[in-house]
């Protein structure tokens, strides 16, 4: 097993989720879909609250670079929230030619989601 497999996990978990809830997803549906057998999920997860976990990271990640990218140079200020806002609706348009719909905010989604259910998502969310 190697990172790749966690990887696919987590593109696969993020895609799932976005595209119905964390809740609905299940660990069967997730690994068939990864490719995977159970013992890999839970070799990289130890359940599927951590799984939650990742995929939050992974869309923070995924939004903390659209944020650096737009407000890390020197166009001026407003230029610079047209350049994220563009950069989000770009994120929105390809989930929307992906999966027929706009889901809505992956971040979000599960950040609402997750807070309710899982006490370390709340402090997660916090920090981010």
């Amino acid at each position: 097993m190697t990172d790749d497999t966690r990887t696919r996990l987590v593109r696969t978990a993020r895609a799932l989720i976005h595209g119905s809830s964390f809740a609905e997803v299940g660990i069967g549906d997730l690994c068939r879909e990864a490719g995977v057998h159970r013992g890999s999920l839970y070799h990289f997860f130890p359940s599927k609250a951590a799984v939650g976990l990742a995929v939050l990271d992974a869309n923070w990640e995924l939004l903390k670079a659209l944020l650096d990218e737009a407000f890390g140079s020197e166009a001026p200020p407003l230029e610079r929230i047209d350049d994220f806002v563009a950069g989000f609706a770009g994120m929105l348009t390809a989930a929307r030619d992906r999966m027929g719909a706009v889901p809505g905010c992956p971040i979000g989604n599960l950040a609402l989601e997750l807070s309710g259910r899982l006490g370390e998502a709340s402090a997660r969310i916090a920090r981010s």
